[in-house]
C-alpha cells in the first residue's frame, strides 16, 4: 500500500498485474483541505495554529472495503483574538465499493497530520496493507497471513502542535481455489492501523492551542473463493477498523483538539463460490489452415483463471493415412513455442481417439516466498496466548452462557517461568478480546488442571474460538465460580451464607476451613437447601463431598426438591436425588412422600474418608448420575417437579458429612469437547514458507502436422477436469 503523509496520491498498478496499489492520503494543507483523501486514501488530525490552522485528512479507506476515520479538529485557545481560526477536520479516504474480479486490492496509506504554526510537524500517515492473493487448485492454510495498515506517527510537540497522523488502511487477502480448507491454526487479518496521537503543547505559553489525532484506517478486504470445497476449523478473520488517535491536552488546559474518528469495518466474505465445477466446453468446428502446412484447432481463451487436470483431444471421424503429430500451446500473455503433445497412429476406422494434455501444461506460475508471522497483538502485559477449541460440531444446538471444562498442564507452564504458581495470572477472552468468567477447580500447578469457563455463545454444529492469556506474573487470581455457574458455594468464611442456603430443621451445620460440615442428631439429616435458586430441566448439580467414616455412612445431594421431607424415611417429599454412599448407588424419585428407586448403578463405595466428585444431570426427562467423572446411572423419566431447589444433607445417625464445594450448570447434551492451540507469544521469529503463486488466464492452442483427410475435423474436448473460478 502506500505510505501516508506524501501528499500525492499514489499511481494504479497496471491492469496486467492483477493488484491495485492503494493511494496515498493528502497532508492537510490548511483551511482548503476539507476534500475526503484520494480513494483509498487516509489522514491525520488537524495541527494547531493562531490564524492559519491547518487541517488534516482521515485515515485511509480500505482495500475494497472499510472507509477510512475522519482525522480530528484542533483547537485554539478562546482569548487568542479575532483572527483565531479552528483547526479544520481532515475527511477520511472513501471505500470500494466493488472489486474488480480476482485482483487484490492493496490498501491505502494513511495521510499526514497538519502542520501546526512554529512548523511543528504533522505525524506521518500510516503504511497501507499490501495484497496476497494465493491461487491455486487445492490449498491449505494454517498460518497467519497479516496485511494489516500500521499506526499513524504522533504529531510533533511544540507551542502550536501538528496533528496526528491518519491510520494506513488494511489490504486485502485473496484465496482462490477450487478446495479450499482453513486449519485450525489460521489467522487472516486485514486491519486498518490506529491513528496517531496529536502532539502536545508542552510550553505553557498561553494562548493554548492543540492539534487533533488521526482517523484510523478502514478496515481491509478477506475474500475466500472456494470454487469446489471448503471446509473451516476455528480460525480469527479481522478485518476491523484502525482505533482513533487522541487529540491533545494544553499544558493549561483549558482547550483539548478532538480525537479522531476510528476506521470503519472491512468486509470478509467467504466462500466466494465460482462458476460451478466441472464445465465443460467442446469444439467441433474443423481445423483451419496455418501457415507452413499445418492445421490448427480455434484458440480456447479462458478469458480468467482456469484450471485442469487432463484435457482429452477427440477425433469423431474416420483417420486414414499416416501418423498424425499433435502439439500444444498452452499461455498467458506471450504466445510461446510448440509443445510436442503425442502422435496419433493413422489407419482405417479409427475414431475417438484420446491425447490428454498433462496437467503440467498449466500456464505461467510465481514463486513468492510468504511470512507467516506468529507473534500477535495480546493483552498489555501478557505475553502469552493460546486459543480454546470448543467443538460443538456434533451440536446442533447454540449455547448461551454456557460452561465448559478445559483441563491442561499448567505444571509445566510453571516450571518454565511461564505462569504464576497459583495460576492466578490465567484470563479467558471471547474471540472480541472481552474478558470472560472462568473458575479453577483443582489442580493447580499439576499436568491436569481443570478449570471450568463460561463462553457468552457457542454456536450450534459449529466451533468457536475463545483465548487463555499468562505469564502476567504480577498479576492476582480472576477464578469465580459464584460468576461462571448457574449457583456456586465453595463454603469459605466462617458462617453459612444465608443469602444461598436455607437450614431446614435437623442436625447441626458449621462452616470450617473450607468446608460445610453437616452432622446428624441421631433422628433427623443435617440439610440445607437453596434459599431461592431453583435448578432446570437442562442442569447438572455438582458436589465434592466427603465422609468422616466409612462406616455405612450416607449423604444425600439433591437436584430438584420442594423443600419439605417425608418423616417416615426422613428424605425429600417431591423431588430428585441420590444416595452418595453406597456399592449400589441409587437414583430416588420421591413424590407425595412416596419413595421409588428410578435407577442404580453398581460403583465403588467411598472406602475412606477422601473427597469425591459426585454429579446428577438432567437433560429434559433423561436423568443421569455421574461418580468421579464416571456415568453410573442413566434413566428416563417424565416426572415433572413444580419447585426445584437443589440441597445437600448427611446422614441422620449421628454421622458428619463435609461438602467442598457446590456448583449448578447448564447442561445440553452431547456437550462440547476442548483444546488447546499451539502457543503463541509476540517474541516467536516469522517464519518464511516458499509458495507458489498461479494466477494465469490460460489460452489453448491445438495443432496437427499433416492435412486431415477431407470433410475430417478434430474435435477438442475439456472434460469434467476442468475447473474454472
Amino acid at each position: 500500500g502506500g505510505k501516508g503523509g506524501s501528499g500525492a496520491a499514489g499511481s494504479a498498478a497496471n491492469t496486467d498485474n492483477y493488484a491495485y496499489t492503494g493511494q496515498d492520503g493528502s497532508d492537510g494543507t490548511g483551511p482548503t483541505q476539507t476534500t475526503n483523501g484520494s480513494a483509498d486514501g487516509g489522514g491525520g488530525g488537524g495541527g494547531a495554529t493562531i490564524g492559519n490552522n491547518y487541517g488534516g485528512c482521515g485515515g485511509g479507506g480500505g482495500a475494497f472495503a472499510g472507509a477510512g476515520g475522519n482525522g480530528g479538529k484542533g483547537a485554539k485557545d478562546g482569548t487568542a483574538g479575532a483572527d483565531g481560526t479552528d483547526g479544520y477536520y481532515g475527511r477520511g479516504g472513501t471505500a470500494y465499493a466493488s472489486a474488480p474480479t480476482v485482483k487484490p486490492g492493496s490498501g491505502g496509506g494513511g495521510g499526514s497530520g497538519g502542520e501546526g504554526a512554529g512548523s511543528a510537524a504533522g505525524g506521518a500517515g500510516g503504511y497501507g496493507g499490501g495484497a496476497v492473493q494465493l491461487c491455486a487448485w487445492n490449498i491449505y492454510i494454517n498460518g497467519t497471513i497479516r496485511v494489516n495498515g500500521t499506526a499513524g506517527s504522533p504529531g510533533s510537540d511544540g507551542d502550536r502542535p501538528g496533528g496526528g497522523g491518519g491510520g494506513g488502511s488494511g489490504g486485502c487477502i485473496l484465496i482462490q481455489g477450487c478446495n479450499v480448507t482453513i486449519g485450525p491454526n489460521a489467522e487472516l487479518n486485514a486491519s486498518g492501523g490506529a491513528g496517531g496521537r496529536s502532539g502536545d503543547d508542552t510550553t505553557g505559553n498561553a494562548p493554548d492551542d492543540e492539534g487533533g489525532g488521526g482517523g484510523g484506517g478502514g478496515g481491509g478486504t478477506i475474500w475466500i473463493y472456494a470454487d469446489n470445497a471448503y471446509s473451516e476449523a476455528p480460525a480469527v478473520f479481522n478485518v476491523t477498523g484502525g482505533a482513533s488517535g487522541k487529540g491533545s491536552y494544553g499544558a493549561s488546559s483549558t482547550v483539548t483538539g478532538t480525537d479522531g474518528a476510528a476506521g470503519s469495518a472491512g468486509q470478509i466474505i467467504k466462500p466466494i463460490p465460482g462458476t460451478p465445477p466441472n464445465t465443460r466446453t467442446t469444439y467441433t468446428s474443423p481445423f483451419t489452415y496455418a501457415p507452413a502446412g499445418y492445421y490448427e484447432s480455434p484458440v480456447y481463451d479462458a478469458g480468467r483463471i482456469a484450471f485442469w487436470e487432463n484435457i482429452t483431444i477427440t477425433y469423431d471421424t474416420h483417420w486414414a493415412g499416416t501418423a498424425v503429430d499433435v502439439y500444444y500451446k498452452v499461455w498467458n500473455d506471450t504466445e510461446p513455442g510448440w509443445t510436442y503433445l503425442a502422435t496419433l497412429s493413422g489407419g482405417s476406422s479409427v475414431s475417438n481417439a484420446t491425447l490428454p494434455l498433462p496437467p503440467s501444461a498449466f500456464g505461467r506460475f510465481m514463486q513468492y516466498n510468504l511470512t507467516l508471522l506468529t507473534s500477535f497483538s495480546t493483552m498489555s502485559g501478557w505475553p502469552y496466548r493460546c486459543a480454546v477449541v470448543i467443538d460443538n460440531t456434533a451440536n446442533p444446538n447454540t449455547l448461551v452462557n454456557y460452561t465448559v471444562k478445559l483441563t491442561l498442564d499448567t505444571a509445566s507452564l510453571i516450571a518454565q517461568g511461564k505462569m504464576r504458581s497459583d495460576c492466578g495470572d490465567i484470563r479467558f477472552t471471547d474471540i472480541n478480546g472481552v474478558e470472560i468468567p472462568y473458575w479453577i477447580e483443582s489442580g493447580i500447578n499439576s499436568a491436569n488442571t481443570s478449570i471450568w469457563i463460561n463462553v457468552p455463545e457457542i454456536e450450534g454444529s459449529l466451533r468457536t474460538l475463545i483465548f487463555m492469556y499468562y505469564g502476567n506474573l504480577s498479576a492476582t487470581s480472576k477464578s469465580n465460580g459464584s460468576a461462571t455457574f448457574l449457583f456456586f458455594d465453595d463454603f469459605l468464611g466462617t458462617s453459612l451464607d444465608t443469602g444461598k442456603w436455607q437450614v431446614l430443621s435437623g442436625g447441626t451445620i458449621s462452616i470450617s476451613n473450607g468446608e460445610v460440615v453437616l452432622t446428624g442428631d441421631g433422628t433427623n439429616r443435617a440439610k440445607i437447601v437453596s434459599n431461592t435458586f431453583q435448578s432446570t430441566d437442562n442442569c447438572a448439580i455438582v458436589a465434592k463431598g466427603r465422609v468422616a467414616s466409612a462406616n455405612n455412612s450416607s449423604a444425600l445431594l439433591i437436584l430438584q426438591h420442594d423443600k419439605n421431607f417425608s418423616s417416615s424415611y426422613n428424605r425429600p417429599s417431591n423431588g430428585f436425588f441420590t444416595d452418595l454412599v453406597f456399592t449400589s448407588i441409587p437414583l430416588y424419585r420421591a413424590e407425595n412422600a412416596t419413595l421409588t428407586t428410578i435407577g442404580s448403578g453398581t460403583v465403588d463405595p467411598w472406602p475412606d474418608t477422601t473427597y469425591h466428585i459426585h454429579e446428577i444431570r438432567k437433560s429434559n426427562s433423561t436423568l443421569e448420575v455421574w461418580m468421579n467423572g464416571t456415568q453410573v446411572i442413566s434413566v428416563n423419566d417424565t416426572t415433572n417437579f413444580t419447585s426445584k431447589y437443589v440441597g445437600l444433607t448427611s446422614r441422620q445417625t449421628g454421622h458428619t458429612t463435609y461438602f467442598d464445594w457446590v456448583f449448578v450448570r447448564k447442561y445440553t447434551p452431547p456437550e462440547p469437547a476442548t483444546s488447546l492451540r499451539q502457543e503463541r507469544t509476540p517474541q516467536n521469529s516469522p517464519t518464511v514458507y516458499t509458495v507458489v503463486m498461479d494466477y494465469h488466464k490460460p489460452k489453448l492452442l491445438i495443432r496437427e502436422v499433416i492435412f486431415p483427410q477431407s470433410g475430417e475435423h478434430m474435435v477438442v474436448l475439456y472434460n469434467n477436469d476442468t475447473k474454472f473460478l
